[in-house]
């Protein structure tokens, strides 16, 4: 379970990264991971919806 949890944060550490050079895409597929590897765990739940809400309304955030 620790490993996963590992996996589950290092995951998120790059999709932040990603995200934050505009690699949406790239981001998301990290965060969806992360999701599968720990689907209780709400951090990358909400990294996907900030992004969803960036491409949606790019001028809004």
């Amino acid at each position: 379970m620790a490993k996963s949890t590992n996996s589950h944060k290092i995951l998120l550490g790059k999709g932040n990264e990603l995200e934050e050079e505009g690699s949406f895409d790239e981001a998301e597929k990290l965060y969806l991971e992360a999701i599968d590897k720990q689907p209780l765990e709400a951090g990358a739940y909400n990294r996907l919806m900030i992004i969803y809400r960036k491409q949606k309304a790019p001028d809004a955030e």
